[in-house]
């Protein structure tokens, strides 16, 4: 887990500091359905792709700049 937490440190590189907090701790709170559907899926990596694919399945989608984090950060 701590390769996991590495990589998305990354996130606050390019980006403001509330964006990689938020894109963190997303990512935490999402590790845990994922280990599950890894170890449901008798260890394949389709389903957690799947979940990765669909959390980040807001990116082509264009919102306009005063409505982004809004969007983002909705439930």
């Amino acid at each position: 887990m701590l390769i996991f937490a590495a990589v998305h440190l990354f996130l606050f590189v390019p980006n403001l500091f509330i964006i990689g907090l938020l894109g963190t701790l997303i990512a935490v709170a999402v590790v845990f359905p994922m280990a599950y559907l890894f170890e449901r899926g008798t260890n394949t990596i389709w389903a957690p792709t799947v979940l990765h694919v669909a959390t980040h399945a807001i990116r082509p989608v264009d919102i306009p700049e005063p409505f982004y984090m809004t969007a983002v950060t909705s439930p």
